[in-house]
């Protein structure tokens, strides 16, 4: 991974556009991103909240009849309706996962959900906007906790769409579904990390397979920026219509945007 300790916003853009022109060239080989995950302390690696809340590994069958379980309750709470396999079901499409992704994940727009509002979940969340990841990592930083953040970036180059290597496998879960509208606000993709163990596979580290490239390239990026610079950068992408408002559309995101603007940046 290379990594870039830079100083000013000003210089994390420049990288951005190094990295969307190195892209460009990537043509018809891209597979993926470039993404972008922003995290308001630099020496925090990629992981999951299923990982954070539960360190032991997960079975997906074992997960899955957790969500499951809690479907109705949530459906009849919130009015939504999600459709997916039976824990039968799932568990008979565990067995096919090598054969068909499709056949994993009928549960993507539910899983996704479940992260968007805080469950603890097997999916790594990123975004397709640098501007948005920018906004992760700073909105909520302070300096008695950190004094820097951090944005990934990820691309990934020729091979198969879903790397499958022996017994492990990084699953791409785009954008272009129907899930909540927090998710279209912030542009949101997923990844999720599996390893396969006879007919059953557990959930695993993005950390502990994402560098290996046997199959396929995933080029991760790591640029960190100080916390000096908040201020200046929420205000900037503010203008960029980048805010909590934009990112989660609720009342409370919006009174907290007005009172960024009115009480940190009247001037703009």
């Amino acid at each position: 991974m290379e990594t870039y300790d830079l100083s000013t916003w000003e210089e994390f853009e420049d990288k951005i556009v190094e990295l969307k022109r190195e892209v460009a060239s990537f043509s018809a080989q891209l597979q993926i991103g470039p993404l972008f995950r922003g995290q308001r302390n630099s020496e925090w690696s990629l992981v999951t909240t299923l990982e954070r809340e539960l360190p032991k590994r997960s079975s997906a069958t074992s997960y899955y009849d957790l969500i499951f379980d809690l479907k109705s309750s949530i459906e009849e709470t919130f009015g939504h309706q999600f459709s997916i396999d039976s824990k039968e079901q799932f568990a008979q499409k565990v067995m096919q996962l090598c054969k068909d992704r499709h056949s994993m994940f009928q549960a993507e727009i539910y899983m996704a959900y479940l992260r968007q509002f805080g469950f603890p979940s097997p999916l790594l969340d990123w975004t397709k906007s640098s501007d948005q990841a920018a906004y992760f990592a700073f909105s909520d930083s302070s300096a008695p906790e950190a004094p820097k953040v951090s944005i990934y970036s990820l691309v990934k180059t020729s091979g198969i769409g879903n790397t499958f290597i022996e017994d492990w496998r990084i699953i791409h879960i785009p954008h272009e579904f129907d899930a909540h509208e927090r998710h279209r606000r912030q542009n949101s993709e997923y990844t999720i990390c599996i390893e396969v163990n006879g007919n059953t596979f557990t959930y695993a580290s993005h950390e502990a397979h994402i560098e290996d490239r046997s199959l396929g390239r995933y080029i991760r990026k790591k640029y960190t920026l100080p916390i000096s610079e908040k201020e200046k950068v929420l205000e900037i992408l503010d203008k960029r219509c980048v805010n909590e408002f934009t990112t989660y559309g609720t009342e409370d995101s919006l009174l907290k945007t007005l009172a960024m603007r009115e009480m940190f940046y009247p001037a703009g």
